[in-house]
């Protein structure tokens, strides 16, 4: 039996998919991103009325979540340019510190991280497919 050939058409259908949705992580890490900034920008407000003390881990988690945001902005983009191995571990890394801003002691919104996971969700599907 001979093998199953893609016809030019299926490949390409099959690359739209995956730049689609690439863009949607793109798009819900960037929105993530804006609303992580805002939400440390008003920490940063209310840890100078209150004290920095009391306030230091939300900001400390914040921060760490707004990195990576970003990192994943850029994953979304470069998912496949870079190896299999690197890409799995990149996404591994990012879901464990997603895992672990949702049991720390700080203040980020559950439905931020939730959107977090999706957007890596989108992000390793696209990197299967």
């Amino acid at each position: 039996m001979e093998a199953y050939r893609h016809s030019n058409s299926e490949v390409n259908q099959l690359k739209f998919v995956i730049r689609v949705m690439q863009v949607a992580a793109l798009c819900i890490s960037i929105f993530l991103a804006i609303l992580s900034f805002v939400h440390l920008a008003d920490l940063i407000y209310s840890a100078s009325l209150v004290g920095v003390t009391a306030m230091m881990p939300t900001i400390f988690g914040t921060g760490l979540f707004l990195i990576s945001l970003l990192f994943e902005g850029w994953l979304a983009l470069d998912i496949n340019k870079i190896g299999e191995h690197a890409a799995l571990m990149a996404i591994a890394v990012l879901l464990l510190l997603t895992a672990g801003l949702m049991i720390a002691p700080v203040a980020i919104a559950s439905s931020l991280l939730g959107l977090n996971l999706l957007s890596l969700f989108i992000i390793t599907i696209a990197r299967l497919i």
